[in-house]
């Protein structure tokens, strides 16, 4: 609570317009929260650390702390006020943790799941994927959850019309 309460005191300061989303982080929860919750959670959800994310892209979709407001709801004079974003509302499975979301997802594709293959190669106008040993497989709909660069490289380029 020290680390937070003093970030949001020092929040007058101007962060650099540049500032990596750790830096951001830094400056609107103090160091306690991003060591124990911001920093992994980010680095979990997003599959970089926040040092590698630009906070231009990053923060608007992280709802700001209110210094007042949180310790008015500490001292249980208040309750916390409603929040805005992505993660204002988030269904959170009763057993299983996060990975539980996915995998009742994979139990509904059954057999038409692939995981722990290698992706080499990816045609998207012949709608075929071939994986490390060689095989070939056709799709109707392709969902990659690589990351971005790694995915980019595997894709045939799309052939283009006349210039």
């Amino acid at each position: 609570m020290h680390d937070l309460l003093l970030a949001c005191r020092r929040r007058e300061q101007q962060l650099p317009a540049d500032a990596d989303f750790a830096t951001w982080l830094q400056g609107m929860y103090g160091s306690g929260l991003v060591e124990r919750f911001f920093g992994p959670n980010n680095s979990k959800v997003w599959a970089m650390t926040p040092e590698q994310m630009a906070s231009s892209w990053v923060a608007e979709r992280v709802a700001p702390a209110d210094a007042g407001e949180i310790l008015a709801a500490l001292a249980g004079a208040a309750r916390p006020a409603r929040r805005w974003g992505a993660n204002v509302t988030f269904a959170f499975p009763a057993r299983g943790g996060i990975g539980e979301i996915w995998r009742r997802l994979a139990a509904r594709l059954d057999a038409r799941l692939r995981t722990g293959a290698r992706v080499v190669a990816v045609d998207p106008a012949a709608r075929t994927v071939t994986l490390a040993g060689g095989e070939r497989i056709g799709f109707d709909h392709l969902v990659a959850t690589d990351p971005l660069a790694p995915g980019r490289a595997c894709a045939s380029p799309r052939t283009r019309g006349p210039s």
